[in-house]
């Protein structure tokens, strides 16, 4: 009888296995599908930095904007 529960817990386990990869592939195609490309960490980190390094130079701008004018009170 423990023979026939290990089977079937292994059956159980290979059959839980596929189909978790099955939604894994789903959800990874759909993914790259809707962003258009693969959103692997270096991807990721690329972005980020791009974002980052055009958000400081937009307040570098601002700031020498800002200092080249005059301010009355």
């Amino acid at each position: 009888m423990l023979k026939e529960v290990n089977e079937k817990l292994k059956n159980i386990e290979k059959t839980f296995n596929n189909k978790k990869e099955d939604v894994k592939e789903k959800l990874n195609e759909a993914v790259r599908r809707i962003l258009g490309f693969n959103p692997s960490i270096r991807n990721v980190f690329a972005i980020i930095l791009a974002n980052t390094e055009a958000f400081l130079e937009l307040l570098r701008r601002t700031s020498v904007q800002l200092n080249n004018t005059t301010m009355i009170i």
